[in-house]
């Protein structure tokens, strides 16, 4: 990873691919650009790469300067896709609301139930959720308020006027009957006592932090990193001619924008509305402040919400500090002309059709690719994004001429680094035998050495793949020794069998094995690990 605060490399030329914003979006297409052999450079406005996800450690705590950010998700490739580039804990987020005096859990379940409402009440309104919903199913509000049942109608009013209403008026800035539904939707209500913030079968939490994460997967010699950097300064859209220059120069390879649209055609077709948010970050001589790490205010607070940070992390981080640090949340309308960050896109019809207009403006560019919440004006989950991104980065590969050659290029390096290989295998018997080790050590040393060298240069060079290298060099030995076997039996069956001349025999084993070793490694030891 080469990052640069002030100037960039005067050969930019040279870069095949050019992404703007190193949070998730353009991160995970950076890297997948790069694993494909493209000369990346990433150009990133702020003074540092994670986009939101940015974290920074404060007084020894590990605190998300642009708010909380928890991994969830469903999708196994996404995650194991991220599993390359750090480890992770398990984390399960809980989020508590107050509402009349009293923590209830959010979503809405029955603990909440139990919470504000009498035992016998409480029983009747669970037992009629039940009935109408099913037991641990996840609603909408709304099919509470729509149902026909009038306990259901007036529990459903209640949570919608408890939790929704003022929250939504505070967060989003206009009355709830002007969000988008799916906006409503991100938070259910929960018919059971999963409380939990989220479902999803997988909830983990990068060890070492968000910004340890993005320094690994941009940690590429060809990924260029150029911060402080407004990319309107460097990219030019002449729409008359469609095409796109860079630095005053015409660049052809693929621009890949993750920022805020309108910004970038400086509000041509009018300002999409958008929220942020006014963060403020307390440091509390307390060991603990709060019962979750995060607690909802949806009613007569100024702020939305107090995350603690220390709920995050490890339980052993908790001992280490007899102090914490919170952060509270006050929204406000986004305005460019102030410089506060657009975090939430305020998505209704009307919006929509002015991002329409930006869209449908640069469709004359087909070198040019838009991805993630600012770029494609969507409430994007972090997972979202990152499965977006790599869609782009698979469809890119397969219109690429390269894609065509790629797989010839990796068998003839193959053969090559396997006749290196070989070539040392031979090399190192002859001296050991030379210094009188005996026979069969001198074979095993030698043919092991041979296949580890193998290895290695595949690894590092031919397929690169760098990952979990002891369990690919397992699989790697396995078909190197699998090879071995099936060689001799080619050349027993050729030889003894079909009374064949050794040297054709010879060749054909050799040029048989090869084949399969390299189809058998590039399938399965060489697998990267998002496919398995």
């Amino acid at each position: 990873m080469n990052i640069n605060n002030t100037s960039i490399h005067k050969k930019h030329f040279f870069y095949d691919v050019i992404v703007v914003g190193a949070g998730f979006a353009g991160a995970v297409f950076a890297r997948e650009m790069a694993d494909f052999g493209k000369r990346v450079l990433v150009i990133e406005k702020r003074p540092q790469i994670g986009g939101n996800m940015y974290d920074e450690y404060v007084d020894g705590i590990l605190v998300h300067k642009y708010g909380p950010h928890i991994f969830h998700t469903n999708n196994v490739k996404v995650f194991n896709w991220l599993k390359r580039f750090s480890s992770w804990y398990k984390y399960e987020h809980r989020v508590l609301g107050k509402v009349g005096g009293n923590y209830i859990p959010i979503p809405f379940n029955f603990t909440s139930i139990d919470v504000l409402f009498d035992a016998i009440a409480a029983s009747e309104l669970k037992m009629a959720l039940i009935e109408s919903f099913g037991k641990d199913k996840r609603m909408s509000v709304l099919d509470l308020l729509d149902h026909n049942e009038k306990k259901i109608k007036e529990l459903g009013q209640f949570i919608y006027e408890k939790i929704f209403v003022n929250y939504t008026v505070k967060q989003w800035g206009i009355p709830i009957e002007e969000i988008d539904v799916s906006t409503i939707n991100r938070v259910p209500v929960v018919i059971g006592y999963d409380d939990r913030y989220f479902c999803d079968s997988i909830q983990m939490m990068p060890k070492g932090g968000f910004s340890h994460l993005f320094k690994k997967i941009l940690q590429r010699k060809n990924i260029k990193i150029l911060l402080n950097t407004n990319a309107k300064s460097k990219i030019h859209f002449d729409f008359e001619e469609k095409k796109i220059f860079f630095e005053d120069n015409e660049f052809k390879g693929i621009i890949y924008f993750t920022g805020a649209i309108d910004d970038l055609f400086d509000y041509k077709y009018k300002e999409l509305p958008y929220r942020s948010l006014n963060l403020v970050f307390e440091k509390i001589d307390h060991e603990i402040y709060q019962p979750a790490s995060v607690v909802n205010y949806p009613n007569e607070e100024d702020y939305t919400r107090i995350t603690e940070f220390k709920h995050f992390t490890e339980s052993q981080v908790w001992k280490k500090h007899e102090y914490t640090v919170i952060l509270k949340e006050y929204p406000l309308s986004y305005n460019h002309l102030k410089e506060n960050e657009p975090y939430y896109p305020v998505i209704n019809k009307k919006n929509i059709g002015i991002y329409d207009n930006y869209k449908d403006a640069l469709g004359v560019f087909k070198n040019l690719y838009l991805c993630g919440r600012l770029a494609e004006y969507k409430y994007y989950n972090m997972d979202t994004v990152i499965e977006r991104a790599l869609h782009y980065a698979k469809e890119i590969k397969q219109k690429s001429p390269a894609n065509k050659y790629i797989l010839f290029k990796q068998l003839f390096l193959y053969g090559i680094i396997g006749s290196c290989s070989a070539g040392l295998d031979s090399v190192v018997f002859l001296l050991l035998r030379k210094a009188n080790t005996h026979l069969y050590l001198s074979n095993f040393i030698s043919i092991n050495l041979g296949i580890l060298t193998s290895f290695m240069l595949n690894t590092f060079i031919n397929f690169r793949i760098t990952d979990r290298l002891f369990h690919r060099a397992v699989k790697f030995f396995s078909v190197g020794y699998g090879g071995l076997l099936l060689s001799m039996f080619i050349m027993y069956f050729g030889i003894e069998l079909m009374g064949c001349k050794e040297v054709v025999v010879k060749i054909v084993s050799v040029f048989f094995v090869a084949v399969c070793q390299f189809t058998i490694n590039k399938l399965f030891t060489f697998r990267k690990i998002q496919d398995e």
